[in-house]
C-alpha cells in the first residue's frame, strides 16, 4: 500500500501542474484575444492617409509586424504610440497626424496577431517584447524618443524600460493596469483566478520577472520622466484596484507625475477619444504631452 501511495503522490502532482498549465493557456487566449481586421472599422484607417504615412515593416522574434511613419521628415523628437488590447494603431491616427503637424517623428504599428499581422499573441509581455524591437528599428540616435501607449500600450510603454538599453526621454502611459497578473486575475474569478495566479507567480521567464513598477523605478537614476494618466470611471483597468495610480506607494521615482481625469466621459476608450462618433483628439492630453515633449 505504502508503495501504491509513492507512485500515485507524484503523478496526481504531475496531472495537477498539467491541469493548471492548461487552464492558464485557456484563460490566456480568452482574455488576450487580438483584434483583428474587419471590414466593418469604422475609424480611420492608415491606408486613407497615404500622403501622411510611410507603410514599413520590422522584424518581432521572426514574425513580421506592419507600422507606420507619420511626418517621417520630421526632427523635433520620436514619438512611438503603442495601442490598446481593443483596438489596432489605427484608432490612433488623429494622434499621430496632431504630434506630426507639431513637427515629431511618430511611429506606430500592430503587435503580433492584431489586425492584418500573423503570429500568436500571448499576453502584454508579447507587447513589451515587440515594442523592444519596435524601438531598435525605428531609432537611428538622431532625437530623442518619448513613448505614448494606451491600455496594454501604456503597460509596455513603461515595461520595456526593464529591457532596452535605449536612453528614453519621456513616458505617456494612458490607462494601463500595473500587472499583467493582477490584470488577468481581475478577469476571473473565485478558484480558477487563484490557481492561474500561483502558476503565473512560478514563472522564471524573463519577461515575467519585472513589471510596470520596476520599470519606473529603475530609472530613477535616470532622466526618464513618467506621466501616469487615467481616468476615474475606467471599466476595463478599474482606478482603485488596477491602476498605477492605485500603486503610489511602491514607487520611489521622483521624475513622475500623475493625472487624474475625472469627467464621465473618462473611461478607458473615452480618455482618448472623449466622443467615440468623431476622430478628435483628447486636447487635454495632447497639449499637455506635446508641451512635454518639446521640452527635451
Amino acid at each position: 500500500m505504502d508503495y501504491l501511495v509513492y507512485i500515485l503522490i507524484p503523478i496526481i502532482i504531475v496531472v495537477i501542474l498539467l491541469m493548471l498549465i492548461l487552464l492558464e493557456k485557456h484563460e490566456r487566449k480568452r482574455i488576450f484575444k487580438p483584434k483583428k481586421y474587419s471590414e466593418g472599422w469604422s475609424y480611420p484607417m492608415h491606408g486613407y492617409y497615404i500622403d501622411e504615412n510611410k507603410m514599413v515593416t520590422f522584424e518581432s522574434d521572426k514574425v513580421m509586424l506592419n507600422g507606420y511613419i507619420y511626418g517621417e521628415n520630421n526632427t523635433n523628437g520620436l514619438v512611438i504610440i503603442v495601442h490598446s488590447m481593443h483596438v489596432p494603431s489605427d484608432y490612433y491616427i488623429p494622434e499621430a497626424l496632431f504630434l506630426a503637424k507639431e513637427g515629431f517623428k511618430v511611429f506606430m504599428y500592430d503587435t503580433t496577431g492584431f489586425w492584418k499581422n500573423e503570429g500568436k499573441f500571448t499576453g502584454f509581455k508579447r507587447a513589451v517584447r515587440d515594442l523592444e524591437n519596435a524601438i531598435e528599428y525605428i531609432d537611428d540616435g538622431s532625437m530623442p524618443i518619448s513613448i505614448m501607449g494606451h491600455g496594454m500600450g501604456g503597460y509596455a510603454a513603461i515595461s520595456v524600460l526593464n529591457f532596452t538599453k535605449k536612453k528614453i526621454a519621456n513616458v505617456i502611459s494612458v490607462a494601463a493596469p500595473y500587472s499583467e497578473k493582477a490584470y488577468i486575475k481581475s478577469k476571473m474569478s473565485g478558484v480558477k483566478g487563484v490557481l492561474v495566479s500561483m502558476l503565473q507567480n512560478a514563472s522564471n521567464r524573463k519577461y515575467y520577472k519585472k513589471d510596470v513598477i520596476d520599470g519606473i523605478n529603475g530609472c530613477e537614476s535616470k532622466d526618464t520622466f513618467f506621466c501616469i494618466i487615467h481616468g476615474k470611471h475606467d471599466e476595463e483597468v478599474n482606478y482603485s484596484t488596477l491602476s498605477i495610480q492605485s500603486r503610489q506607494e511602491a514607487i520611489t521615482n521622483k521624475n513622475v507625475q500623475f493625472m487624474l481625469l475625472e469627467d464621465e466621459s473618462d473611461t478607458h476608450m473615452g480618455i482618448v477619444r472623449p466622443d467615440k462618433e468623431k476622430p478628435m483628439v483628447n486636447e487635454e492630453i495632447l497639449g499637455y504631452v506635446t508641451e512635454l515633449f518639446y521640452s527635451c
